[in-house]
């Protein structure tokens, strides 16, 4: 019971990183509604060719990801194999530890390529309008947070 414990301790101490720099679900926060690429192009008066080139960094984001998670996603079995041994072995356990940190710590990468690439297809008025609606993405978070504590 114990051993299960510290594995599935491990488990989740190891992936939980992931899902901070991982791409947003398809749908996004409203399934069903237009697609984000859609809702920017009226947004931001993003051209065809700008809306083509975002839906290239998202396609080459996701399977950049897709490979990564693979790559985790085998990590995490040989880990959850290393713990099972009887005894478990320190240095295997350690080093597919730190493997499986080095893979996640490449998802931030593929994030960050992603934002670059993007912005830098925007003029400047278009990467104001990014900006002002990053804005208010963090004053809604701040209206909610005093919603919640009754203010």
């Amino acid at each position: 019971m114990k051993k299960s414990a510290l594995i599935l301790a491990l488990i989740l101490a190891v992936t939980a990183p992931i899902a901070a720099h991982m791409p947003p679900p398809p749908g996004g926060p409203f399934p069903g509604g237009p697609p984000p690429e859609l809702v920017l192009k009226d947004a931001l008066g993003l051209s065809d060719g700008q809306v083509a080139t975002l839906r290239d960094l998202e396609r080459a984001r996701a399977e950049a990801a897709g490979a990564l998670q693979r790559q985790v996603e085998a990590q995490q079995q040989a880990l959850s194999a290393a713990l099972s041994a009887t005894p478990p072995d320190p240095g295997a356990v350690g080093a597919l530890v730190i493997s499986i940190t080095s893979i996640q710590k490449q998802f931030g990468q593929i994030q960050e390529g992603f934002r670059n690439g993007f912005l830098g297809l925007l003029t400047d008025e278009q990467k104001s309008r990014v900006g002002f609606f990053q804005g208010v993405e963090t004053a809604l978070r701040a209206a909610g947070a005093l919603h919640q504590i009754g203010l």
